[in-house]
């Protein structure tokens, strides 16, 4: 017998009623469901980095060895507080997503995503990018482990309960992560939480906070949220200044870094008595706190909030993240900060191909179609074979896509190399038009590029009704070229 519980709590009554019909063991697992998903809609909260601008990109190798423009990745610290303010032992949490740039020759290894719009078409960022797209606070896509939205810390907070301390960090990767690991990794973080009640910190003050301290414009160097949020939150926003503190290894007496050589380096340096210093952004979140932010709206939605990321001038970088407070209620939604997303496909899996623009739309074969030159196009996800692909490998870097219907292959008509040319079925070969490359981008999406013609799958005239077709065109990352693949 199957039993579906609506209610929000489980009753004496309804106990005793499961028990004549369910094993104990059944009841235990339907009241461990109800707790879970009580604990989602009533504490549960996640603080995600939905998207960033590029506002002016970092100085960068002259060679562009790392890849073109900027390549940046974020990282973050988090540990928990009791009510008290003592550390709560075995709570630090380290995390990094994928590095984001120019995804152009690069090692398989790195699992690198694409990000930006440098020449080239296949990423690196530059001034004026916003990722993974135009207004990136309205970024829809589900938070995951190491992709955008990028999650820095999710879990529960009770009320009058835990805080939560969180540290965003955004750095500039050159690689090797030589900066990541003799400074971050094995100071920073190795000294950070021991020390949690004892780091000297400011309370964030905009220039309009008159009487108050710490005042602070916009435009300076250094990380912190926009004035209006500092004035009306700032017990949640503090500067941690490690600054002449013994805290670090003995090689670094204070967290300086030395940005002109090579190696991955965090974005927001300041420069003080002839040195450059990274002074950590520090959030300290509790019930209440968190629950304020995730309501307030600072101009970019509710529960979104502006960090600013700027270098100073000499070393140019100069990024605003956009840090969403959300309050998890779904209970599936939850436990997803240790998600990896996998680039392996099954080639024995059917799998859908969702557009990210047409988002409620996946790719099909038209009226059913099993003849050459059949037109892919879009329609409503019904679960046909029609709208089920396979993915075989072609060689090590390209595909085939297989209908699970037809079992013929997706490739372009006539073989065309024109922008516009239709995306169709045929008969399968061996040809360069049968094959494609999967990009993976930065918000777990993929381009799916040609290896004849260089060209990516997008919904043409980024159509959205039902039999839109499918066609080829250069590369712009537009969302209606990006694709989701499910399983």
């Amino acid at each position: 017998m199957t039993i579906r519980l609506t209610m929000t709590r489980i009753s004496i009554t309804a106990i005793a009623l499961l028990t004549a019909v369910c094993s104990e063991a059944q009841v235990a697992t339907l009241m461990t469901v109800d707790a879970k998903e009580m604990r989602a809609r009533d504490n549960y909260y996640r603080v995600v980095v939905k998207g960033f601008t590029c506002n002016r990109e970092t100085s960068d190798d002259m060679l562009e060895r790392d890849g073109k423009r900027d390549e940046v990745y974020l990282s973050s610290i988090s540990y928990m507080l009791t009510a008290q303010g003592q550390t709560i032992p075995r709570t630090l949490l380290k995390r990094r997503s994928r590095t984001m740039g120019d995804v152009n020759n690069r090692a398989r290894e790195e699992r690198r995503c694409m990000a930006g719009s440098a020449f080239g078409n296949l990423g690196g960022i530059q001034t004026g990018d916003q990722v993974p797209g135009v207004e990136p606070w309205r970024n829809k896509m589900s938070a995951r482990g190491d992709l955008l939205p990028y999650i820095l810390w999710e879990g529960e907070l009770p009320a009058g309960g835990d805080q939560v301390v969180i540290y965003p960090t955004l750095f500039e990767y050159d690689g090797p992560d030589d900066v990541l690991t003799s400074i971050w990794e094995r100071s920073l973080i190795a000294n950070v939480a021991k020390t949690a009640t004892f780091l000297p910190v400011h309370i964030f003050m905009g220039v309009t906070g008159l009487g108050r301290q710490s005042y602070y414009n916009d435009d300076d160097p250094g990380i912190h949220p926009a004035p209006t949020v500092a004035q009306n939150y700032p017990n949640q926003f503090f500067q941690l200044n490690l600054q002449g503190q013994n805290l670090l290894l003995p090689e670094y007496s204070s967290f300086i870094v030395d940005p002109g050589r090579p190696g991955d380096r965090p974005v927001g340096l300041t420069y003080q008595a002839g040195k450059f210093f990274y002074n950590p952004l520090q959030l300290r979140l509790d019930n209440n706190g968190i629950n304020q932010l995730s309501q307030a709206d600072f101009g970019y939605g509710r529960g979104i909030v502006p960090i600013r990321f700027k270098d100073q001038d000499e070393w140019k970088g100069d990024y605003t993240l956009y840090v969403s407070f959300e309050k998890v209620t779904d209970a599936a939604q939850i436990n997803q900060v240790n998600v990896t997303s996998t680039d392996a496909f099954d080639p024995l899996q059917g799998y859908t191909f969702r557009n990210v623009y047409a988002a409620d739309k996946v790719a099909d074969i038209m009226s059913g179609g099993r003849t050459d030159g059949t037109y892919i196009v879009l329609y409503q996800p019904k679960g046909f074979n029609s709208q089920q692909w396979r993915i075989r490998k072609a060689n090590d870097q390209y595909f085939y896509i297989t209908s699970v219907y037809s079992n013929m292959n997706v490739g372009v008509l006539n073989n065309s190399n024109g922008n516009g040319a239709n995306i169709v079925t045929y008969t399968p070969n061996t040809t360069e038009a049968q094959q494609w490359g999967f990009i993976r981008y930065c918000d777990g999406s993929y381009l799916m590029r040609n290896r004849m013609s260089g060209k990516v799958m997008e919904v043409y005239n980024a159509a959205t009704a039902d039999f839109s077709p499918l066609g080829q065109m250069d590369n712009t990352a537009a969302a209606n070229q990006r694709w989701l693949i499910d399983r």
